[in-house]
């Protein structure tokens, strides 16, 4: 089992062909359901009452906020940590600079179209990594028939653990035809222990589930999360490692990696609890429930 630790967005460090359609904020009076972006952050606002002169940054932070943020601007929807609000386009070409920091992991969430390819380009070594990824799930083809009729269904989130260090490398993703990328998450990997049988995997709906004066149906589609209670070995001897590792990353969205393998056991999210059971002098029983960021 594995966690990847973001990297800090910095819109200077990332270029991308996505176009910036939205209208930047400037000073005037703005009404309700409007919607404009700040140029320092790129995050995307719009106006919750009747009218304000507010600025975003000030309307946002107001006891009775005049302004709420939506995410960030459809270019870097993809970085705003909001798995459900994504980047979409055709044909995204994004390169993320270097920033100083560790960098061996990115996983991916949410994402729709043909391939992705990521590359790992040193200025004096060039290329040094070149992986490309499907985006269509085929697990469900048993049989010719489902391979020429079955529906094709999205592979949508997958993990690389495996880019290599080098300081100054930029890295570069590229996503096939029409596309949708939920989040892009890249940073350090480290690993907590193994992963075990025993994992549990569903999901937290938000839909809405009532019935009228009559008895009848009234269903609301919303948004779900993720949900992951993994089972894992931990080395005894590293028990208080992965404990202080875990504590420092509350309260803060981390990529879960259960196994490379299993989509289903990656997710974007934050861990609820804890629990690790000291059962020997040589491994320990850890148990780690994780929601994912809808």
């Amino acid at each position: 089992m594995r966690i990847i630790t973001p990297r800090a967005f910095v819109p200077a460090n990332v270029t991308t062909n996505v176009a910036l359609t939205e209208t930047a904020w400037t000073a005037g009076t703005y009404t309700l359901g409007t919607r404009r972006y700040d140029p320092a952050t790129f995050d995307l606002f719009e106006v919750v009452v009747a009218s304000t002169t507010d600025s975003p940054a000030v309307g946002f932070a107001k006891e009775v906020k005049t302004w709420d943020r939506v995410g960030k601007v459809n270019r870097f929807a993809c970085f705003d940590g909001i798995v459900g609000n994504p980047t979409t386009g055709t044909g995204l070409d994004v390169t993320i600079a270097p920033d100083g920091t560790v960098t061996n992991g990115l996983a991916i969430f949410n994402a729709t179209g043909g391939t992705v390819q990521v590359t790992v380009t040193d200025p004096t070594d060039g290329v040094v990594y070149d992986r490309t990824v499907s985006l269509t799930d085929n697990t469900d083809v048993g049989s010719w028939y489902d391979w020429y009729f079955a529906p094709i269904i999205a592979a949508p989130d997958f993990a690389l653990i495996d880019l290599p260090l080098y300081a100054a490398a930029s890295i570069r993703v590229r996503i096939t035809g029409a596309f949708s990328l939920g989040e892009l998450a890249l940073g350090r990997v480290i690993e907590l222990g193994t992963t075990a049988y025993g994992t549990q995997v569903g999901i937290l709906d938000f839909s809405r589930k009532e019935r009228d004066t009559f008895g009848n149906a009234i269903l609301i589609k919303r948004a779900f999360a993720n949900l992951v209670a993994y089972s894992a070995k931990v080395m005894t001897s590293r028990v208080g490692y992965v404990r202080r590792v875990l504590s420092e990353r509350r309260a803060t969205p981390t990529v879960f990696i259960g196994s490379q393998n299993s989509p289903e056991t990656i997710v974007y999210g934050y861990y609820r609890d804890l629990t690790v059971t000291l059962a020997g002098p040589g491994s320990s029983d850890c148990s780690i429930e994780v929601e994912g960021l809808v």
